[in-house]
């Protein structure tokens, strides 16, 4: 009797065989499947990045725009309630000038709340400043330091205008426009809420840093802002001008800017250096001609013009061009842009 032996199935060795094709490919779809995770999040990334410098950079230009409307006249460092805030009671142009009150913020105190009125005086820490201006210890205020440009220091640009209508700050909080008040038996308009607003880099906390941030320093621009009122206004018209159920726009006390001095929210993320830089009409006369012409100045560079003018002195400044221009304090003429 004849039997016949049948295979059925793999052998050991195409068993083998087969189970190692198998990993291998395995193996290829999961590395394309984890570089396309990576790829997708470092697009992620970037993509939040650049919306948020857009956006955030369309939201500064607005506040810019904005700067002054409502406010002084003219603008520089001697001028009380002028759009770019460089000056205080406790930080003037110079520690020689003589009327103190010459200044942006004169007789303004900070560190109000919703309940109560603050009385701390505006530092420079919460002023316009260049990078290479002395820096503050101050909680929350500008540090001049906070920069991963070698050998370049960010500044800090603080702006005030007055709201044109209800609006929100930088911060997210509403803002109280010009609002028509029963004074005296007479309906009187007054004006909307003085805004003002501290654009600075903050150094990212360590848990807020993400794992590929761990061991370098990082940097984000914030906004932080305050409102107040300039005019005198007595406490029922400070309340009949709050919004009802908007916590944001009760003040207690004219002239007291609450909610300013605090960290802000983040405006731009991962930013290596902020600069400053002021455009300056800057108008020569001699007896023969009349020259105007536009120069950009670090905000030092500009109070530098004002501190020579404190003391009445005739002062030469070179310019960029590396002309010589003299020019007399009660003649000299900027206008901010």
């Amino acid at each position: 009797m004849n039997i016949k032996y049948t295979q059925d199935g793999f052998s050991l060795i195409e068993l083998m065989i087969s189970l190692t094709l198998g990993l291998l490919i395995s193996a290829a779809v999961m590395q394309i499947y984890l570089t396309s995770v990576k790829t997708s999040s470092v697009q992620a990334g970037g993509t939040d990045i650049l919306e948020a410098s857009i956006f955030g950079i369309q939201n500064i230009e607005k506040s810019i725009r904005l700067s002054n409307l409502g406010m002084a006249d003219t603008n520089n460092p001697f001028t009380p309630t002028a759009g770019l805030v460089m000056t205080s009671d406790s930080s003037l142009v110079s520690t020689t000038q003589t009327d103190k009150s010459k200044n942006n913020m004169n007789g303004i105190k900070m560190g109000g709340t919703k309940s109560s009125a603050g009385a701390e005086e505006i530092t420079a820490g919460y002023l316009t400043r260049s990078g290479n201006q002395s820096t503050s210890s101050v909680n929350n205020a500008w540090k001049a330091g906070n920069s991963n440009i070698t050998d370049l220091k960010s500044s800090q640009l603080t702006i005030q205008y007055e709201a044109p209508q209800n609006m929100y700050d930088c911060e997210g909080s509403l803002v109280r426009g010009p609002v028509e008040i029963d004074r005296d038996g007479r309906l009187t308009m007054i004006p909307g809420q003085v805004v003002i607003e501290r654009y600075f880099l903050n150094e990212v906390t360590q848990s807020n840093k993400s794992n590929y941030e761990s061991n370098i320093k990082s940097y984000e621009l914030r906004c932080d802002a305050g409102r107040y009122i300039k005019e005198d206004l007595s406490t029922a018209e400070l309340a009949a001008q709050e919004i009802s159920g908007k916590d944001s726009t009760k003040l207690v006390a004219t002239r007291n800017i609450r909610d300013f001095g605090d960290a802000g929210e983040v405006v731009i993320p991962r930013v290596d250096y902020f600069g400053v830089l002021l455009g300056v009409e800057v108008v020569a006369t001699s007896p023969t001609n009349t020259s105007v012409s536009l120069r950009y100045f670090t905000p030092e560079q500009y109070m530098s013009f004002f501190e020579n003018c404190s003391t009445g002195r005739i002062f030469r400044q070179r310019f960029y061009d590396n002309h010589d221009r003299r020019y007399i304090c009660k003649t000299l003429s900027f206008s901010a842009s």
